[in-house]
């Protein structure tokens, strides 16, 4: 051996500080992602009251943001349909100047 090459137990050292260290980052970051993951799990469950008066609460909650929805549907059906009305308007605006002149 050569004196810049590393003899076997230095290079099995090495690799074994290594091996721990990614092995602590990845037991670190495994630790993040489960409380990330324990958080948003927490945030999405939705607990029921016991009570009928919570149960009332809730669906009107939920009544109240469909009709939102459905309101906003409209909203935007009533925009489509009015925008082909003015273009069915004006295509019958072109059609009667065609056929009816207005010369006097």
């Amino acid at each position: 051996m050569t004196s810049k090459s590393l003899s076997r137990q230095e290079l099995r050292s090495r690799f074994q500080t290594w091996f721990d260290k990614s092995n602590e980052k990845q037991a670190a970051r495994s630790l993040e992602y489960i409380k990330i993951n324990d958080k948003k799990s927490k945030i999405n469950k939705v607990k029921l009251p016991p009570t009928n008066k919570g149960l009332k609460k809730l669906k009107e909650k939920s009544k109240y943001e469909n009709q939102l929805r459905i309101e906003e549907r409209k909203k935007k059906m009533s925009r489509e349909e009015s925008l082909e009305d003015e273009e069915s308007r004006e295509t019958n605006l072109s059609r009667n100047l065609k056929y009816f002149n207005f010369t006097a």
